[in-house]
């Protein structure tokens, strides 16, 4: 045992036993293993938004998760604060990490669809992950997971600063957003790879999927995930670098017995041009009650990114088309017809900040509902946002 002379001084007066700074010392050394290796990130992200063609506050489940208390409107505001915690595992042995995620503020709110206190209901606070990091050297390297873990679909993703743009797509609204259960990931070599795995419902923390029978019982049911992935090599030419992926997500809803089934499909195509890239998503979910009835929700959506080499700035466009049945995306209504066109500015003044400058449009053409507005159908909306996200 190696003691400073503060702690003898302590000892000497009485204050501390050796016995006491012992035991301390080596608490905090075993602390000191244990996170060994341990990475700490996060973002903070700020902005201030000008919404225009509205009749009263915005509606923008395109933003932030359906059923979110917190809507848009003109002025500053909080979006939100991410924090995550890792330890990663080391490919080629039997090895273990951990990935913990949490968000605070006010876009916090529904992405776990738990339980008020676990980041559910209108807690501004989401545990957005929260899972165990296995890696077993079988093959090529299975890693596992298990926990709460985000979703396998998605163009876009929870984290704010990964995304090009600073609003969500309406495929991001229509996704799953997490899940608690288990997860296999394999890549069987560097073009091809897949990942499967069942939760307990088609999204949330500990949401138990029910679906009540005709004898009056209940069925508890798990979801099953699935995704390939395919990355073209540089036999394919000019498609070289391009990468496929589909994925489903396939079970009953939270509790409360609706069924849910989710696909999705992207590609991404690098171009001749340096910096210049494409891609496009499809997102298709199918919701059925318990009691009967049923409704879709399909989007579109087509990216296009220019990062110029050497260069601070780089400029993502966004163009979208959505519909559904059973109004899905929040407009007044049943049936929804949307389109939508974003174009954002990125640009690195500071280190460590990413400000942002969007443009975007949205047009509800349904000829039923009340769209955007309070006052009749074939409703349109700007939206004009300035946002800075700091990332540690």
């Amino acid at each position: 045992m190696k003691l400073n002379k503060w702690t003898y001084g302590l000892a000497s007066a009485g204050l501390v036993s050796f016995c006491s700074t012992t035991q301390a010392e080596e608490a905090a050394s075993q602390l000191l293993t244990a996170l060994s290796g341990t990475t700490i990130s996060g973002y903070a992200s700020a902005s201030y938004i000008q919404i225009l063609g509205a009749d009263g506050p915005a509606r923008q489940p395109h933003y932030t998760p359906a059923g979110n208390p917190n809507p848009l409107g003109n002025g500053f505001r909080l979006d939100v604060v991410g924090l995550q915690l890792q330890k990663t595992t080391t490919p080629g042995q039997f090895s273990a990490g951990y990935t913990v995620q949490a968000l605070v503020g006010p876009d916090a709110v529904g992405y776990s669809d738990g339980p008020v206190g676990l980041g559910g209901g209108s807690d501004e606070f989401s545990v957005q992950a929260a899972q165990v990091d296995l890696h077993a050297p079988i093959g090529n390297g299975l890693d596992i997971t298990l926990g709460h873990f985000n979703t396998i679909v998605g163009y876009e993703v929870n984290s704010q600063a990964e995304n090009g743009n600073y609003t969500r797509s309406y495929g991001f609204n229509s996704e799953p957003f997490t899940h608690t259960g288990a997860l296999l990931s394999y890549a069987f070599n560097d073009m091809v790879s897949v990942v499967g795995g069942v939760a307990n419902a088609a999204s949330g923390i500990n949401s138990i999927s029910t679906r009540p029978l005709t004898s009056g019982g209940e069925f508890e049911g798990l979801s099953t995930l699935g995704g390939v992935s395919i990355t073209l090599d540089d036999s394919a030419g000019a498609l070289s670098g391009s990468n496929l992926y589909f994925a489903v997500v396939n079970g009953t809803g939270d509790t409360g017995g609706a069924t849910r089934k989710h696909y999705y499909a992207s590609f991404t195509l690098p171009t001749p041009v340096t910096g210049f890239d494409l891609g496009f998503s499809w997102d298709y979910a199918v919701m059925g009650g318990a009691s009967g009835g049923s409704g879709f929700a399909a989007a579109y959506g087509l990216y296009a990114a220019y990062a110029p080499e050497n260069s601070d700035f780089s400029v993502n466009l966004r163009g979208e088309y959505a519909n559904s049945n059973n109004g899905y995306y929040g407009l007044d209504g049943i049936d929804e017809d949307i389109y939508a066109i974003t174009g954002t500015l990125n640009y690195n003044i500071w280190e460590n900040v990413l400000t942002r400058l969007e443009i975007r449009y949205d047009w509800d053409a349904a000829s039923t509902g009340g769209g955007f507005g309070e006052t009749g159908m074939d409703d349109s909306q700007w939206l004009i946002a300035l946002n800075a996200v700091y990332s540690f």
